[in-house]
C-alpha cells in the first residue's frame, strides 16, 4: 500500500515536507511501515501516486511528475508539468493528470509526455471583496476557466469531470476530445465537481 501524506519538517516544524509511505500489508491485518520517500519540495502540495509494475512508483507533486524505485528511493525520472498537478489518476502504462488552468497532460511510464488537452468553457464563480480592515464587502460574480477535477482511464478514452459539471472524453489513440456528457441539469450555480 502507498500512501502520500505531508509531514512536518523535524529540524523546522513550519515546513511541510510532502513523502510517500510504502507500507507492508499481511492477510492477518498486520503492518509496517516499510519505507518513507521524500518526495518533491517543501510545502508542496502531493496529488496522487500509483505503482507502476512491482518495482516502480510515481508520484504527481507540485508542478511534476517524479518516477522512483521502491526498493531504494532513487529518483529514475521526473517531468515538469507547466502548472500545479489538481487531478491525478495511472494504469500500468499511462499517467493522466489534471493541471491548474484547466488542461489535463497524460504521459507513458516512462514520463514522457503523450498528449496535453485544454478543456474548454468556464464555471461559475464568486470573487469575494474585502475592505483594507478585512471585513467583507461585495461579491463579485465570474466565470474562471474550467477545472479538472477527477480523472479517470477508461482504456483507449480518458474521462475528465470538471468544475462545471460536464464530463469530457478524450480519444487517447488520436489525441482528441470525442464527446462532453454535459450536466442534464445545467450549469452549475457555483463551482461544481463531477465525478467519474
Amino acid at each position: 500500500l502507498a500512501v502520500l501524506r505531508t509531514v512536518r519538517d523535524a529540524a523546522d516544524p513550519a515546513r511541510a515536507l510532502p513523502v510517500a509511505q510504502i507500507w507492508d500489508l499481511d492477510d492477518a491485518g498486520a503492518h509496517r511501515l516499510w519505507r518513507e520517500l521524500r518526495v518533491g519540495d517543501v510545502d508542496q502540495r502531493p496529488v496522487g501516486l500509483a505503482f507502476l509494475g512491482d518495482d516502480r512508483l510515481v508520484v504527481a507533486v507540485g508542478d511534476r511528475l517524479e518516477l522512483r524505485d521502491v526498493h531504494t528511493g532513487a529518483p529514475l525520472a521526473t517531468a515538469a508539468l507547466g502548472a500545479q498537478a489538481q487531478a491525478f489518476t495511472a494504469d500500468a502504462q499511462r499517467i493522466a493528470v489534471g493541471l491548474l488552468g484547466g488542461h489535463v497532460a497524460v504521459h507513458d511510464a516512462r514520463l514522457a509526455r503523450l498528449a496535453r488537452f485544454e478543456l474548454a468553457g468556464t464555471t461559475p464563480s464568486v470573487r469575494r471583496i474585502y475592505t483594507h480592515d478585512g471585513v467583507h464587502h461585495l461579491d463579485e460574480p465570474q466565470d474562471v476557466p474550467t477545472q479538472p477535477t477527477v480523472l479517470a482511464l477508461l482504456g483507449p478514452r480518458l474521462a475528465v469531470g470538471g468544475t462545471d459539471g460536464d464530463i469530457r472524453l478524450f480519444d487517447l489513440t488520436k489525441n482528441r476530445p470525442v464527446a462532453t456528457l454535459a450536466n442534464p441539469r445545467g450549469r452549475p450555480d457555483f463551482y461544481g465537481t463531477a465525478r467519474v
